[in-house]
């Protein structure tokens, strides 16, 4: 588990706009909510009619802090934690202040870098070619014929997501054959 200084976790402030939210209510009137607001982006709000110091760890699985601070003379706050150096897993927010401990566990689940590759058949001897996701490297676009010879080869450079049309109205072949690569590993192989 990468042990993280307080500079690592970077204290941004985010929009509130909670996707998973949990909350503590206590007798004292004390709110502590721990929210997702996105990707590895955790929103901590804590209301209090009093100031108080708190003590705010997030702690493993196995209950080792990988961070760790004191906000002192608090009645209220709301502070965004940025966990994406964070291993995927389970996590806890532990919050404590005068009137007690309050934990909630979060589960920090990244986006994969994975894409996927889908080719339909348009009218007109055209195919549209769709690439989901994002690989973070070149896609190569291969299209073969019935006799597994090249028909088009190129590699493109994509961000996020693509759309192409290749128009094969001057090959003879309905059978084709798209392969849609990236880093050496296919991340699509259709049949028509």
């Amino acid at each position: 588990m990468k042990k993280l200084s307080k500079a690592a976790v970077a204290l941004a402030i985010v929009a509130s706009a909670s996707a998973t939210a949990h909350a503590a209510d206590g007798p004292d009137g004390r709110i502590v909510k721990v929210s997702s607001e996105k990707e590895s982006i955790y929103r901590l709000t804590y209301l209090n009619q009093g100031k108080s110091s708190v003590r705010v760890s997030i702690l493993d699985e196995k209950g080792r802090p990988v961070f760790s601070e004191t906000i002192n003379s608090a009645k209220s706050f709301h502070r965004p934690y940025n966990l994406q150096n964070l291993n995927d897993g389970a996590y806890q927010f532990r919050i404590e202040d005068r009137a007690g401990v309050v934990t909630e566990r979060i589960m920090v689940e990244k986006e994969s870098d994975t894409a996927e590759a889908v080719v339909t058949r348009l009218a007109g001897d055209r195919y549209l070619l769709t690439l989901h996701g994002s690989t973070g490297n070149p896609v190569h676009v291969s299209i073969f014929d019935r006799f597994n010879r090249e028909l088009h080869s190129e590699t493109l450079k994509v961000q996020s997501g693509l759309s192409r049309v290749y128009n094969l109205s001057a090959v003879r072949d309905e059978h084709l054959l798209f392969e849609v690569s990236s880093d050496g590993q296919l991340i699509g192989k259709v049949k028509f």
